[in-house]
This record gives C-alpha cells, sequence and structure tokens, in this order.
C-alpha cells in the first residue's frame, strides 16, 4: 500500500499511477489530504521508509481506512473512499510501480524438507554432470522430483524464488515475473500429468503381472 503523508505527495503518486494504469483500485484520502493507494503485489517487499512523504506499508504493517476516523485533540475527521471498485488490483510485476523502487524480500523457508536429489540440483551440482542437456532439463527434473515428493505449486515456487535454479527461471522473474509463475505453473502441470500416466503405467503392468501368475480356474501358481 502507497502511504502518501501530504496532499501534494498524494498527487503526485495518483499522476503515476494513472500514467501506469493502475489507479483502478482502493483509494482513499486522510483528513489531513494524503491518501493510501492500494495493490496486491506479485511477491513480498521490504516496506519502504518515509522519503519525500511517502510510505510503502508492507510485511504486517498497516494504517488506517475507511470508515476510520482520525483523532487529534479536538479535530475528528474520517478517512474517505475517493475509489472503491470490487477488488485491490494486482499488480503482475515490480517493473509497474518502478519509481517506487521496491525489493522483495528473501522467501521464507516455509515448505518441507527439500529431497536429496532437488536440493542437489537447486545448489548447482549439475553443472559438475553431464546428465542433463540444458537447464530446461535440469528445472524439469527439480520439478518433477518436488512434485513427485508431495510439493504443491506454492511451494515449489517459493522453492524456486529462494534458490537460484538452474538459472531460466530466475532470468524470466527478473524480466517478467507474471510469465515465471506461468512457466513454472505450466512445468508443475506437466510434471504432475506426467507422474499421474506413469503410475497408471505401473498399475496396469503389475496387474497384467499378475493375471499371468495365475493359472485356469484362478489358482495361484506358485514357483
Amino acid at each position: 500500500m502507497i502511504d502518501a503523508e501530504t496532499p501534494r505527495e498524494f498527487d503526485r503518486q495518483l499522476r503515476q499511477c494513472r500514467l501506469a494504469g493502475i489507479d483502478n483500485t482502493w483509494i482513499d484520502r486522510s483528513p489531513r489530504g494524503g491518501g493510501h493507494i492500494w495493490m496486491r503485489l506479485p511477491v513480498a517487499v521490504k516496506p519502504l521508509k518515509r522519503m519525500a512523504d511517502v510510505e510503502v506499508r508492507a510485511q504486517g504493517q498497516y494504517a488506517l481506512a475507511p470508515p476510520s476516523v482520525w483523532k487529534n485533540g479536538p479535530i475528528h475527521a474520517p478517512y474517505e473512499f475517493l475509489n472503491k471498485p470490487p477488488s485491490i488490483i494486482e499488480i503482475a510485476s515490480l517493473d509497474e510501480i518502478h519509481w517506487l523502487k521496491l525489493e522483495p524480500v528473501a522467501a521464507r523457508l516455509t515448505y518441507r524438507s527439500l529431497p536429496r536429489k532437488a536440493k542437489e540440483l537447486l545448489s548447482g551440482s549439475h553443472c559438475r554432470s553431464r546428465t542433463y542437456a540444458s537447464r530446461s532439463e535440469v528445472e524439469q527434473a527439480i520439478i518433477t522430483t518436488l512434485v513427485n515428493a508431495g510439493f504443491p505449486f506454492e511451494e515449489i515456487l517459493t522453492v524456486f524464488r529462494h534458490y537460484p535454479a538452474a538459472g531460466k527461471f530466475a532470468e524470466l522473474d527478473r524480466l517478467d515475473q507474471k510469465r515465471a509463475v506461468d512457466w513454472l505453473r505450466t512445468s508443475f502441470n506437466e510434471a504432475a500429468e506426467s507422474g499421474r500416466h506413469h503410475s497408471t503405467c505401473v498399475f496396469g503392468f503389475e496387474w497384467r503381472s499378475l493375471r499371468r501368475l495365475r493359472g485356469e480356474g484362478g489358482a495361484e501358481v506358485r514357483g
């Protein structure tokens, strides 16, 4: 959330948002003439401390919003919405609000322990091996390993943002975060589908093997 302290800074931030095409979001004015511009970001960011009468509140920080009332001595005045569409705008990339120069925070390691193979690949062991022909193959191997270990997509995204992985995701994430997430989700879906297909094939093989081991009349053949 952009928190502008003064009318002048509030107007300046609104102009920047309009130029970027991201002003159709919750916007409220404070009793002192400043205001807030609300937005959802693609990644957690470090709060921007007050600089030139503007802050960016994040990481558990909060601010007053309508219908709150500001009380300062004998003055009681409400916060008022200037714009309130059905939802807060979602920003696809930090590049859309480049003038704020926000920095992502390091990902919190909320996922479970990594499988050994995935951890080795994420740490760069593939660079000493000729097993994989490309970075894409390395990253698909990481994703497949994590999918097979039961990691949901959100945890895999956290892992990839914490580790440099094989490089392709990190490069895409720097250039276009939405495209990077879409690429990772596609790879995740392919790995999940491949796992389901493999399980079906293994079950079919085991069932056919079992039938071959049974004699006429259903008697089991024991060796």
